[in-house]
């Protein structure tokens, strides 16, 4: 991979600015995941929030509209 700096005396233009900028790109697609990322819940567990949070709004709802 290039340097992601400038050596001292070197003029910014459009291939080192090119340089740097594909260079964050890669870093920012190739970094190393975050170490306490969680992996996704069960689909099951997601639509019984979902439902509990439906019944909730329905429950509120009828209390406004009653």
């Amino acid at each position: 991979m290039r340097s992601l700096h400038l050596e001292k005396g070197q003029r910014v233009n459009q291939q080192n600015l090119a340089d740097f900028i594909w260079n964050v790109a890669v870093l920012a697609c190739f970094d190393e995941p975050d170490a306490d990322a969680q992996p996704p819940r069960p689909l099951a567990e997601i639509d019984a929030d979902l439902k509990a949070v439906e019944a909730e709004i329905a429950a509120l709802l009828g209390e406004v509209t009653a």
